[in-house]
């Protein structure tokens, strides 16, 4: 697809790669209650308008909050997790871990397969912070 908007109507930034900053962990853990609180699938976009007081850019808060998600659906995180909470250190290596850029939905690769998640790193980054 080519690299500049030629559709009429769609704002140039539409096309620019999504970016994940890091986010404050106490964000990202306030997230977590608020999403699951909402009931709403984890992974996909979310079609709502959060009125929040997050910090932190809510598509990262929402990319690692369902990264952390399908982790815990996986059992992989169970370790960690207490009465339905994951422990300190890991929300602390999810907010800061760098995730890469994703191609803009407007812009795809053109092999047309998604953003890989990074998940055995980011496992191996949490497995690497846990208290011996």
């Amino acid at each position: 697809m080519a690299e500049t908007p030629d559709t009429p109507g769609i704002p140039p930034e539409m096309y620019k790669p999504l970016e994940f900053p890091e986010v404050d962990p106490e964000d990202l853990r306030n997230y977590g209650r608020f999403m699951s609180g909402l009931g709403l699938p984890t992974a996909g976009a979310v079609a709502i308008d959060l009125k929040t007081n997050f910090k932190s850019n809510q598509s990262s808060l929402h990319i690692r909050w369902s990264i952390l998600e399908l982790m815990k659906r996986r059992k992989v995180l169970d370790e960690w997790l207490h009465d339905g909470e994951l422990d300190e250190f890991v929300i602390q290596v999810m907010a800061s871990y760098p995730l890469d850029p994703a191609p803009s939905p407007m812009n795809p690769p053109p092999d047309g397969r998604g953003h890989p998640i990074p998940a055995s790193d980011i496992l191996e980054k949490i497995k690497s912070a846990a208290p011996r």
